[in-house]
């Protein structure tokens, strides 16, 4: 483990403050999101290994303001996705089921932001993206495909470790 001892420190310290307004926020009404974390709940199945990416997060809601998180099975269950913008960050595979519904919500203008683009689904087999991947080129932050009304935007750098360090180095907003 990589902490240390004045964060946990500072930690008790913040969620005392917490706890003392903890009722009061109850009573808040919360903004609706228009972003939100998709994920990938069958590459972690299928993996065994969690895909969490707690720094990405907070740097979305730093931008962003209210970002939800859309586990893959409720996105699965969901008729519709009430957000302008996906971010999905650390995924090579999607469900099966998944893989086409997002595209087609991309096409009917959704906002997909993704690091990578998941190749196969939790069946092994291929997920075809109606475009050609391109490796992001040096020195660019990121591309962007257009499809249908919406886009695909993959990043070219590491939203979770660019974030995490400049948070551990004093440079984060």
């Amino acid at each position: 483990c990589d902490a240390r001892p004045e964060r946990w420190a500072w930690t008790g310290q913040e969620l005392r403050k917490i706890n003392k307004v903890g009722p009061l926020l109850t009573k808040l009404s919360r903004s609706p999101a228009t972003v939100a974390v998709l994920y990938p709940t069958a590459q972690t199945f299928v993996t065994n290994l969690p895909a969490a990416r707690p720094y990405a997060y907070a740097c979305l809601s730093q931008g962003f303001g209210s970002v939800d998180v859309l586990p893959e099975d409720v996105a699965r269950e969901q008729q519709t996705w009430p957000y302008r913008g996906l971010v999905l960050l650390g995924c090579d595979l999607l469900h099966a089921d998944l893989a086409p519904r997002l595209q087609q919500w991309v096409r009917d203008g959704g906002l997909l932001v993704v690091d990578r683009l998941p190749t196969r689904n939790h069946c092994g087999e291929a997920v075809p993206w109606p475009f050609t991947d391109a490796a992001v080129k040096a020195g660019t932050p990121y591309v962007t495909y257009p499809l249908g009304k919406g886009h695909v935007v993959k990043l070219g750098f590491d939203l979770e470790q660019d974030y995490r360090n400049a948070i551990e180095n004093g440079r984060a907003a």
